[in-house]
């Protein structure tokens, strides 16, 4: 056993997050023998000519049932942290449905969670899982991160019209999601002039954070909005 802790350390180049990836596949994975993780591992690195962070990324996403591989891909859509609401949306699943799979994914070190942030990716995992979806994929993805931040901001402006502890609340929701609304409003400018999807929500995230741009951001950046 020590042998092979040892050749595992090595094979990861004893980084660390190879190293908790790894050490999680084979939790995740008890009756697989540890000889013959090993020969997956090095496997990869030859056959794809990985380093030692790549095989380990690659090892651990391939032990993953289809399902939840599709599902991490996915995921890869969040720049930012998010919440289990926004997961389930993504996935248009319960948010009770959502929570197995989140927590899979957390046991396997390939989602990150912090109590005071939420659900977030490594920025290693968050670029592989990238790379293994299609387009057609990370357009629908994006699609669906885009419509449930638009719900999130119109929420957002419901609670600031009603004025008085609403609309601090309401503030309170927006500078909270931020980081994913101007996601979507770069992504959604940024698509072709014929995407019909794209421009009709370009129009409606403006309606819904206009009174949030006036308070927010100088107008300089008001005009990309």
């Amino acid at each position: 056993m020590v042998s092979s802790a040892s050749t595992l350390a090595s094979l990861c180049e004893c980084l660390p997050l190879a190293l908790r990836l790894a050490g999680s596949a084979l939790a995740e994975a008890p009756s697989l023998p540890v000889a013959e993780f090993l020969q997956r591992f090095t496997q990869a690195q030859s056959r794809l000519q990985l380093t030692g962070m790549g095989a380990a990324l690659q090892v651990s996403y391939d032990l993953l049932p289809t399902g939840l591989q599709q599902q991490l891909r996915q995921l890869s859509v969040f720049q930012a942290p998010f919440d289990r609401p926004a997961a389930a949306a993504l996935w248009q699943v319960d948010e009770s449905a959502a929570q197995p799979d989140l927590d899979c994914l957390l046991n396997a070190s390939l989602l990150e969670w912090d109590a005071g942030k939420g659900f977030y990716l490594h920025d290693i995992v968050r670029d592989f899982t990238a790379g293994c979806a299609s387009q057609p994929e990370q357009d629908a993805a994006a699609l669906r991160h885009a419509k449930y931040y638009l719900a999130v901001a119109r929420q957002a402006d419901d609670l600031y019209k009603q004025g008085g502890a609403q609309m601090m609340g309401g503030l309170r929701l927006f500078d909270a999601q931020w980081a994913h609304i101007s996601q979507v409003q770069r992504w959604v400018a940024a698509r072709p002039e014929n995407d019909q999807a794209a421009s009709r929500l370009c129009n409606e995230y403006l309606d819904a954070v206009a009174f949030y741009l006036e308070l927010r951001l100088q107008p300089k950046e008001r005009i990309a909005w």
